[in-house]
């Protein structure tokens, strides 16, 4: 799978130590209850925890992130992307925006479903996290990264490079969002 040479590459760059306080940390988080549902920001950085998940959760995020296209395509969600049979390959913008993104797994299922299904869309992708730890996994899957704190709003489409965002995918980081109020303001 295209997870394995970052899992190689990742294993490569820390050590044991490293590995096992990731291997801790990641353990930690069906035990965070009142204090939060998803590790910290700091947790995220921690090249240990990124090897753990990467290896438990890059598929997983990569098929919900797939059954999640298959979902709003048989709702019509895409129906303008496949309105004109006709139409070139690759003739319709397609921006999408991952906020929270990380290595970026569900936009790799984004870009593999829009292959297979939509092929009229020119498809844009964008990892948007806090952690720039995260930038060289997203990178080596051919996704772009920007670094981009859910504190700000206003700076959204300047970071994710674009003028118009025409799918947001957004995980945990709602979590953060509906958890701040200067958030729950823009």
């Amino acid at each position: 799978t295209k997870a394995s040479p970052l899992l190689e590459q990742c294993l490569a760059a820390i050590d044991d130590n490293v590995r096992a306080e990731g291997e801790q940390i990641y353990a930690q988080k069906p035990n965070l209850g009142a204090n939060g549902v998803t590790w910290s920001q700091e947790n995220y950085a921690h090249l240990g925890l990124q090897y753990n998940y990467l290896r438990l959760k890059s598929m997983q995020r990569y098929t919900e992130g797939y059954a999640c296209m298959q979902r709003a395509f048989n709702a019509g969600a895409f129906a303008e992307l496949t309105a004109d049979a006709e139409a070139a390959p690759s003739s319709h913008p397609f921006r999408v925006a991952s906020l929270g993104g990380g290595p970026g797994f569900e936009l790799l299922a984004v870009k593999d479903f829009c292959a297979a299904h939509l092929p009229t869309a020119d498809v844009s992708l964008t990892s948007l996290d806090l952690a720039t730890s995260w930038r060289p996994c997203a990178e080596s899957l051919g996704i772009s990264f920007s670094e981009w704190d859910v504190n700000d709003g206003e700076g959204l489409m300047e970071a994710a490079g674009v003028e118009r965002i025409d799918l947001a995918v957004i995980s945990y980081v709602l979590y953060h969002y509906m958890s701040n109020e200067h958030c729950a303001e823009w």
